[in-house]
């Protein structure tokens, strides 16, 4: 009746006949409109329905369900969850009642009270389908997801539910990959991509099959998201990593390079292409795509410790110094490239100040412990060199060390017999 109204904006008419049917006590008439209200988003008028209504029929629980929808809708909570403690378990809306409210604790984070409204719900209405699917979907926030799996799998086998078979299969397909049950998963996946097929879907299957390690499998899906959305950034990436595993490294750098023509601002896709230019031996390209990562997330660590890396092999002393002396989130590792780039740099005091820094964390480092007793020794503190040197010697087989302990300590008998 007021359909068109709303749509042409002309809403004294719309009030006017509101009021009208208020007044001829057409209630009927009042709460069918509300319905299109809704529907077009005019939640306060529908609210006032509700309210004027109540007072004609305070004692009817549906009024109060209504109402306190549109009012949390509104944003008025306080008078929404007012409303809804009118309504008692012997009423017939106490579920829905129930519902609405694990509805508004859900939307505010407070899932455990949610869970508990939705719980009890159940309890009453344990073959209710909105109910079951409403309780799997929490449960399946929750972390509780063979709970939930249970849930789905009575809705599946219903015949005339209200939820579609994609919907269930869905729900099914992304609960046990979420809690890890991969294999589970995948015949689920199947079925769904038999009754749909959506980008989501085919990069949510290849995902299930790389975890099961099924990598010539999970490639086709794959292909067929790109296909379906090509900005479909995450299926690059897991392309790449996908050939990867395969040891097609050249197909995986080739993807990388695809997905990054798509979007200059996906910083895992220059991290990802740096690595795999790394294997194929492209040191300038990774330097680039670190470069890039770095530019887009200044804090990127693991981008900066392979850029510092790169930086090292090639040399670039004064580069490894401009890239992390000021920064103030250095790793371990980072301050072992620094510290080496100031004592190539000849910076020696900088450069034993922090091999000296990193004794504690990087005590087992091979690396940091040959770096530093090579220092030491190099600076004549070759006392000094001796334990890292002796340290070395349980750790790895190496001459030079031996040698050096020997010599040390033909050195200390002579100096004793002296």
């Amino acid at each position: 009746m007021i359909e068109q109204w709303l749509i042409d904006g002309e809403f004294e008419k719309v009030d006017q006949w509101l009021e009208e049917k208020e007044q001829q006590g057409r209630f009927d008439e009042l709460y069918e409109a509300s319905e299109e209200l809704i529907q077009y988003g005019f939640f306060e008028r529908a609210a006032s329905i509700f309210q004027a209504m109540r007072a004609h029929f305070p004692h009817e629980a549906q009024l109060f369900v209504d109402e306190a929808s549109m009012r949390f809708e509104l944003g008025e909570d306080d008078v929404a969850l007012e409303l809804l403690e009118h309504v008692s378990e012997a009423d017939e809306e106490y579920v829905q009642a129930l519902l609405t409210l694990a509805d508004y604790y859900e939307a505010n984070g407070m899932l455990e009270l949610a869970l508990g409204k939705m719980e009890k719900a159940y309890e009453l209405l344990p073959h209710e389908p909105i109910v079951q699917y409403g309780y799997a979907e929490l449960l399946r926030q929750a972390g509780k997801h063979r709970e939930a799996i249970r849930l789905y799998e009575q809705l599946l086998q219903l015949k005339d539910s209200d939820f579609d078979e994609a919907t269930l299969l869905g729900s099914m397909a992304m609960t046990l990959s979420e809690g890890a049950a991969y294999e589970e998963a995948l015949p689920y996946f199947e079925r769904l991509l038999d009754v749909e097929e959506l980008p989501a879907t085919q990069f949510a299957f290849a995902h299930a099959l790389f975890q099961t390690e099924q990598y010539e499998r999970a490639i086709a899906p794959l292909q067929r998201t790109i296909e379906l959305d090509a900005d479909y950034y995450a299926a690059y990436t897991l392309l790449g990593q996908t050939y990867a595993q395969l040891e097609k490294n050249k197909e995986a750098y080739e993807v990388f390079e695809r997905g990054l023509t798509r979007d200059r601002f996906e910083k895992g896709l220059y991290l990802a292409a740096g690595k795999m230019a790394i294997k194929l031996g492209k040191r300038e390209e990774a330097i680039k795509h670190f470069e890039e990562a770095l530019a887009l997330d200044p804090e990127h660590l693991e981008a900066r410790l392979n850029l510092a890396s790169l930086y090292e092999y090639e040399e670039r002393y004064e580069a490894v110094v401009d890239l992390l002396a000021t920064f103030e989130n250095n790793t371990p590792l980072m301050n072992l490239y620094l510290a080496h780039a100031y004592e190539a740099l000849e910076q020696y005091e900088e450069a034993g100040t922090l091999y000296a820094s990193l004794e504690e964390d990087l005590k087992t480092n091979i690396d940091y412990l040959n770096r530093y007793a090579s220092f030491l020794v190099e600076e004549g503190r070759r006392t000094e060199a001796l334990p890292l040197a002796q340290k070395l010697l349980t750790l790895t087989e190496d001459p030079t060390w031996s040698d050096f302990v020997e010599r040390m300590a033909y050195e200390d008998d002579f100096d004793r017999y002296e």
